[in-house]
């Protein structure tokens, strides 16, 4: 796994990484909430002490679908899409 960031220490040997620890790395490190039902693991040894110290990792329970009313849904190909931010989640 190669990362790389502002909040990484530069040349940080990453023992035991997994595809699995990616999502919750990113979500730690963009300071979201990690569902206790995604696996994985924050790979904390790739992060710096100080980004560590002021960024509590957070977590909720799990994430609810979003099923947006029908009147929001957009179409974009074949496929429809909508943000939940668009009606209020």
């Amino acid at each position: 796994v190669v990362i790389s960031g502002p909040a990484i220490i530069p040349g940080s040997a990453i023992q035991g990484a997994d595809l699995l620890d990616i999502a919750p790395t990113l979500l730690y490190l963009l300071d979201l909430p990690i569902s206790e039902e995604l696996p994985g693991r924050i790979l904390q040894e790739a992060v710096s002490a100080e980004y560590r110290q002021s960024h509590a990792p957070r977590s909720t329970p799990a994430f609810l679908p979003c099923r947006p009313p029908e009147k929001n849904r957009k179409r974009i190909g074949s496929r429809f899409w909508s943000s939940c931010a668009e009606w209020g989640m």
